[in-house]
């Protein structure tokens, strides 16, 4: 009996622990598409070194009105070709 209470608070708890990875994993997901803030936070560099970036073409931009978007996965391109690196802050 003892056993059995035992077995169904295991599986309570397998079950709890499957809805918080199935969360966890929903919440990790990467932006796909990042404005150029969002970039340069995560690439740890300034305004002006980002337009540099930019104007020698080693980060793709796309605009849409007036602001700048860049794509995560050809950052993460550029990075792992080495072409930029982020700062070291």
């Amino acid at each position: 009996m003892n056993l059995q209470k035992q077995l169904n608070r295991i599986e309570t708890d397998i079950d709890e622990l499957k809805g918080l990875l199935k969360t966890q994993a929903r919440t990790n997901q990467k932006k796909e598409i990042l404005t150029a803030k969002e970039t340069m936070d995560m690439l740890k560099i300034n305004r002006s070194t980002f337009d540099k970036w930019r104007s020698y073409g080693f980060l793709k931009c796309y605009k849409l009105n007036r602001r700048i978007f860049l794509k995560y996965s050809e950052i993460l391109e550029a990075l792992e070709n080495g072409i930029i690196e982020p700062k070291n802050q």
